[in-house]
């Protein structure tokens, strides 16, 4: 039994990947709307857009209908959830304009301000330490970089 028809290149004006978004395999591909078309389909040309349209291997795309998983995208982000376990599947930064030279720009940025504040904590007293250390035990669990 098909659920989907195949991955129609001609439907997607933007590049339509050539590998399932989740597992990576580039077997037996169909696209995927991340909101859902309905059972009728839907007149809302958002819908039908390339950003709310996935690639799929079958087996994945069986998953997202049959097998339990949800998929959400939001803001270049596409994440899988397993609803009966409520772990997460999947988790990818996934956008088509991604630039990454200016990642590579952000990171060379993260990377000074971290030589930078690194490089104060030994002119630090005692009180400054523990106050520092207190304030990154505020901000959360990636401030025990610092």
């Amino acid at each position: 039994m098909e659920l989907h028809s195949p991955l129609d290149v001609s439907r997607s004006r933007k590049s339509v990947s050539q590998v399932c978004e989740i597992c990576g395999t580039n077997r037996t591909l169909d696209r995927h709307h991340v909101v859902s078309r309905g059972m009728g389909g839907s007149k809302n040309p958002e819908v039908h857009s390339d950003e709310n349209l996935t690639t799929l291997c079958r087996q994945c795309h069986r998953n997202i209908h049959e097998g339990g998983w949800v998929l959400e995208q939001a803001s270049g982000l596409l994440r899988v959830i397993d609803i009966s376990t409520g772990h997460e599947v999947m988790r990818r930064f996934n956008t088509r304009d991604f630039d990454c030279a200016s990642f590579f720009v952000l990171l060379e940025r993260l990377e000074r301000s971290l030589n930078e504040a690194i490089g104060v904590i030994p002119y630090l007293d005692d009180e400054q330490l523990v106050e520092a250390f207190r304030t990154s035990r505020a901000l959360g669990k990636r401030s025990w970089v610092l």
